[in-house]
C-alpha cells in the first residue's frame, strides 16, 4: 500500500456551477493510502460554485491516510484533499496537506471557500489532519460576497466534528 501519483496535471476551463473536480470527481466508497504529489489542478472556470480537491472534487465517502502534495486553485470551493462533503457519512482519517492552496478572489462573485483539508462540509467527522500548504488570495478578496479561510476546515456547519487535528 501507499500508492503516490506523481506529476498530475489537471487544467479546467470549462466548469460551470456545481461542477467538481479531483483526482476521482466524486468518491462515494474509501480512498486510503494515497498520495498525490507535484503537478497542480487549476480550475479558471470562474464557475462560484465550483468544488475542487486533490483527491476527490465531492467527497461522501470515507477518505484515509492520504496526502496531498500539489497546488490546487479555484474560484469555488477549494480543498487540499476534498473541495466539498456530503451530509452524512464521510469521513476523513490521518490526511495531510501540504501542497499550496490559491483563490482568485478577483473572480469570485459568490461565495469563496478555501481550506488546507476541505473547504465545505456539512457532517460527520475530520480525524488527525493536519494542513502545513500556504493559503493564498490572489487579486481583490473584497470581490467575493463571502469568504471563509481554514487551515482544516474552512466552512462547517451542522454536526461537523473535528479531531486531533
Amino acid at each position: 500500500n501507499g500508492f503516490a501519483i506523481v506529476g498530475l496535471y489537471k487544467q479546467v476551463t470549462y466548469g460551470s456551477s456545481g461542477d467538481v473536480f479531483g483526482l476521482f470527481r466524486v468518491n462515494n466508497g474509501t480512498i486510503k493510502n494515497l498520495a498525490v504529489v507535484g503537478g497542480s489542478i487549476t480550475d479558471t472556470s470562474f464557475g462560484n460554485s465550483t468544488s475542487v480537491g486533490a483527491i476527490a472534487g465531492y467527497n461522501s465517502g470515507t477518505i484515509s491516510n492520504c496526502y496531498n502534495a500539489m497546488t490546487v486553485s479555484s474560484t469555488g470551493y477549494v480543498g487540499g484533499i476534498a473541495g466539498s462533503a456530503g451530509k452524512t457519512g464521510w469521513y476523513y482519517n490521518d490526511c495531510d496537506n501540504s501542497g499550496n492552496i490559491t483563490i482568485a478572489a478577483a473572480q469570485t462573485a459568490g461565495t469563496a471557500v478555501y481550506a488546507g483539508i476541505l473547504a465545505v462540509t456539512k457532517a460527520e467527522l475530520v480525524v488527525d489532519c493536519d494542513n502545513s500548504g500556504a493559503i493564498t488570495v490572489t487579486g481583490d478578496s473584497d470581490a467575493a460576497e463571502t469568504c471563509y479561510i481554514g487551515g482544516v476546515i474552512a466552512q462547517a456547519t451542522s454536526n461537523s466534528a473535528k479531531s486531533f487535528c
